[in-house]
């Protein structure tokens, strides 16, 4: 299963700002549902990730016994292709949100009478 997202910062180990104990590259995502996280990229790829990049994370689970996903940047997708897709994505998640329902609002007092 793979989760499309927008590429907000990236930190490289060759940035001057950054001070690293390896090689890897990170990048804080905001993901097609507003989730913000920070995921890894894959290195073969990492070069290639900038701000703004629209990306595909894998979220399958990291092993058959393990349910935890995988949160790594694996594709960067360029042009209309990642246009598309991020509007698919906005557009799905905007038509959610207006359908829930909203809920009971608790207060300090207990529930609305």
């Amino acid at each position: 299963m793979y989760h499309p997202a927008k590429i907000v910062k990236v930190y490289l180990s060759s940035d001057p700002n950054v001070i690293s104990s390896d090689d890897s590259a990170q990048a804080t995502v905001v993901m097609w549902d507003k989730n913000l996280l920070t995921l890894e990229c894959d290195t073969k790829i990492a070069s290639q990730v900038s701000v703004g990049s629209i990306v595909l994370v894998d979220y399958s689970p990291l092993s058959e016994k393990s349910p935890i996903p995988r949160h790594r940047i694996v594709k960067v997708l360029k042009g209309e292709l990642a246009e598309d897709v991020w509007a698919e994505y906005e557009s799905y998640f905007e038509e959610r949100q207006k359908s829930k329902k909203p809920g009971v609002v608790m207060t300090p007092q207990g529930p609305p009478s």
